[in-house]
């Protein structure tokens, strides 16, 4: 019977050369070393990228403070001339609804002013354009029989408002006003309708554009069971 051999087999196959196993591990360092590099540059570049954006986190912050700090307070409420200006005589050369004059260069500061006095422009029932006179005059109303006449003047060379003084010769009552009438040098005519307890009247208004004053000359009236008009002169 043959006797065994005591040799142990070798770890690696003889084949593979101490040189080629150098090879191998090396491969192995290189490949390791190159990844935790790539994971470091990672890193750095994240921490990197967040520390830019925190920078121009503060500069906007700062930006805005100053901003803020500089800003000019916007004031809340509009001055209102009541009645300036002598008697002057120029043609207000378009007439109509306030939407007409929305691409004039003027229509942003004077609809600014008109948001700050809270008006609407749907209750313009009427306004009249004159480039002359670097002005626009324009009539609200509420639909009040009691409301009055309410004219306003907006110079658009200045961006100044001028509510009408209203000459109202002692009557208590007044109609708001319709639309503008014919021009007759520096007036123009205006009239107001109402209705009160049963009576209808209507109210005739001279408008002085140049000294932005309403003046009553006339009410006409007429109540439920007669035909006839009966007037007041003032």
């Amino acid at each position: 019977m043959a006797k065994k051999s005591s040799k142990k087999a070798p770890l690696f196959p003889s084949s593979i050369t101490a040189g080629t196993l150098a090879v191998v591990l090396t491969f192995f360092i290189v490949t390791f070393a190159v990844y935790l590099a790539q994971k470091a540059s990672l890193k750095s570049a994240e921490e990197e990228y967040d520390n830019e954006v925190k920078i121009m986190e503060n500069q906007v912050a700062d930006i805005k403070g100053k901003v803020v700090k500089n800003e000019v307070k916007k004031p809340t409420n509009v001055e209102i001339e009541v009645s300036t200006g002598p008697d002057v005589e120029f043609a207000f050369e378009k007439c109509g609804f306030l939407s007409n004059f929305i691409y004039e260069d003027w229509y942003p500061k004077l609809k600014t002013n008109l948001d700050k006095l809270n008006i609407q422009p749907k209750s313009i029932s009427s306004s009249c354009h004159s480039t002359k006179g670097n002005m626009i005059v324009f009539i609200t109303q509420t639909g009040k029989d009691c409301e009055g006449p309410k004219v306003y003047k907006f110079k658009t060379d200045t961006s100044t408002f001028g509510l009408a003084k209203v000459i109202s010769k002692g009557a208590a009552c007044l109609s708001p006003l319709d639309v503008f009438g014919t021009r007759d040098k520096h007036i123009i005519d205006v009239t107001g309708q109402r209705s009160v307890k049963g009576c209808i009247y209507k109210d005739y208004f001279e408008y002085n554009y140049g000294k932005n004053t309403v003046e009553l000359t006339q009410i006409r009236y007429r109540c439920e069971g007669s035909t006839e008009w009966k007037s007041t002169v003032y």
